[in-house]
């Protein structure tokens, strides 16, 4: 099947009309997939949202439109009383604040509906712009064929489901559609390179390295991978190849210094590898000046294994530079206490941790068969375009990674669903429908996973409060408290239930499960891990502490819990958590315990001295 352009125009009209029924039909598919966990995030104010992440990532898109800008740099809402650096650049926000615009001009709708709509709806969106970008890319890459087998095996995957879902606005769905535009970019504007395609996949990186510097890092570096082997280790360079490389990193570049600058002015030099940065500013630089030098000198191609590994040092260098060649701080991820959270989240937890049957277990369900398909068929590696062998790498590097943390397999999916549809298409390339029938099977377990799910909701009357978000329900309604007897407090709570509690505005907190944060997170450890009624006294006044929210005895159990394991590295028995100063504040029959009617039953919240 020819892509349009080569053949006639009514087989290009044809293919068209395939893909946009395909798009319609696969879309719908999708948003009736979201919608199964509608009935169990009702919440006090329409529907609540779906991670602390969501919500604190909400309260920037608030404050943006109250008039901040998107370019909000410190949050005053955690780490109280002092305050932290905000860890997210403005990708985000500014998606949220359009969304949200869009809906008063085009829907008519006042400024708090506008905002509680845009929160509703921009994971989906954002899941539907993803869709989009896989078949218009996978059209270009490989014909209607290849994109249907993208857009089928999509909808119901376990990873797509969990970071484009209604309520959820947080990073991460912004980063799977960048990071499908990256891969995809590679597979479609290389295969007939152009310098327009190379400027915009340039682009694209830039604005990924914007958006994510340290987790889109990879993906970036995937792609000046790609970029080296073309124009530095291949034996021959076509021109058409090199100048769309060339506008790749030229127009990335351009791109990264005009993000870094809008980000960061009048202080660019932050001195953080966290955010985008002048050193993501150099690997543009070196990168491109590999390929340039590799060009225009000789010695460059007859050595070229020692070439790129002079870049690399380079580049390393430069990342040292950032942070004063302080080799043992480059990255937060190096801070004992960042190592110390991370194996309390969920999204940091390794499969050597959980165990292979778990993880072979949620592979089944969570991508069907599509990993064993991708392992039958590759041993037709020889057969495969060098962009195909890459793709195959891309999943590979993900992988490893997800095995590190469970968090890369946002993006893994994405390398499955990819390197799936070329593989099969690479098998069978004469045979449309049954590549686009293997791919169907492949997924049947996915499907059938969110068929089990409709039945779990079903089974509960779909009842909000016995679902997983009753939580969050709940804090909500701590949040509304708050706000009607005495906004702008500084409430302790557990570090999961803060994220939510800071994001919603009314209040303030100490401990939050952010990089930045790390100072206010381990004080409200101690807070609920000491035994010392004084030191417990001493931070409250430090914090300017002025109540806490307790849940029902067994979850403050839990929380305490947690807090020892995280602290102590170990399990506290039932007479350490009761010695435990927040313990006995909890259970004093003397405290202060503040009327609030909205507060579900068994929570109360005790005014500290």
């Amino acid at each position: 099947m020819r892509l349009c352009g080569t053949g006639s125009n009514t087989l290009c009209r044809n293919q068209s009309w395939i893909l946009f029924v395909l798009l319609v039909v696969v879309g719908g598919a999708y948003l009736w997939v979201q919608s199964i966990s509608l009935p169990i995030l009702r919440g006090p104010h329409g529907y609540v949202l779906d991670d602390p992440d969501s919500y604190m990532h909400w309260h920037l898109v608030r404050r943006a439109l109250a008039g901040e800008g998107v370019r909000i740099r410190w949050m005053n809402e955690d780490n109280a009383p002092y305050g932290r650096l905000n860890e997210w650049t403005s990708p985000t926000t500014i998606v949220g604040v359009t969304l949200t615009r869009m809906f008063e001009i085009f829907g008519g709708e006042p400024r708090e509906q506008a905002l509680r709509t845009a929160s509703h709806w921009m994971g989906p969106i954002i899941g539907l712009l993803s869709i989009l970008a896989l078949g218009l890319l996978g059209w270009r890459a490989g014909g209607v064929a290849l994109a249907a087998c993208w857009l089928l095996a999509w909808p119901a995957l376990t990873w797509t489901l969990f970071k484009t879902g209604f309520g959820n606005v947080g990073h991460r769905g912004l980063h799977q559609l960048l990071f499908i535009c990256l891969v995809g970019g590679c597979l479609a504007w290389r295969k007939q390179p152009r310098v327009t395609g190379g400027a915009c996949l340039g682009l694209i990186g830039a604005l990924a390295l914007w958006s994510g510097a340290s987790e889109l890092l990879p993906a970036w570096m995937l792609v000046a991978g790609l970029a080296v082997y073309d124009n530095v280790l291949a034996k021959s360079v076509d021109e058409a190849v090199f100048s769309f490389w060339r506008a790749w990193w030229i127009w990335g570049c351009i791109g990264t210094c005009a993000a870094w600058l809008f980000e960061f002015w009048p202080h660019p030099f932050h001195g953080h590898l966290e955010f985008i940065s002048v050193w993501h500013v150099a690997l543009w630089v070196i990168v491109g000046g590999l390929m340039e030098a590799s060009r225009g000198f000789s010695w460059v191609r007859s050595h070229r294994l020692l070439a790129v590994s002079m870049a690399a040092l380079l580049a390393l260098l430069a990342a040292g530079a950032v942070r004063g060649f302080a080799w043992g701080k480059l990255h937060v991820m190096q801070d004992p206490r960042f190592e110390l959270q991370a194996l309390m989240t969920r999204e940091f937890t390794s499969v050597f941790e959980t165990g292979w049957r778990r993880t072979l277990e949620n592979t089944w369900w969570g991508y069907g068969l599509l990993p064993l398909l991708v392992l039958y068929l590759k041993g037709r590696w020889s057969n495969l375009e060098p962009s195909g062998r890459w793709l195959l790498v891309v999943e590979g590097v993900l992988l490893l990674l997800s095995l590190y943390q469970e968090r890369w397999q946002a993006l893994l999916v994405i390398a499955v669903v990819m390197s799936g549809g070329v593989i099969v298409r690479n098998r069978w390339p004469q045979r449309s429908l049954l590549c686009i029938l293997v791919i169907v099977v492949a997924t049947l377990p996915a499907w059938l996973n969110v068929l089990h799910v409709k039945q779990s909701i079903d089974a509960i009357n779909g009842d909000p409060m016995r679902g997983p978000n009753r939580t969050t329900i709940g804090l909500e309604l701590v949040s509304d408290c708050f706000g009607r007897m005495a906004p702008g407090s500084v409430v302790l709570a557990p570090w999961d239930q803060s994220g939510v509690l800071a994001g919603l505005g009314n209040v303030r907190v100490i401990g939050s499960g952010y990089w930045s944060n790390l100072d206010g997170l381990f004080a409200d450890y101690e807070l609920f891990t000491t035994t010392s009624v004084e030191r417990f006294q001493a931070l409250v006044r430090e914090r300017q502490i002025q109540f806490l929210l307790v849940r029902r005895p067994n979850e403050l159990y839990g929380d305490i819990v947690v807090s020892f394991v995280t602290l102590l590295g170990r399990i506290p028995t039932e007479m350490e958590v009761a010695q435990t100063a927040l313990w006995k504040a909890a259970n004093d029959p003397r405290a202060r315990i503040v009327a609030c009617p909205e507060l579900m039953s068994g929570w109360k919240i005790i005014r500290l001295p």
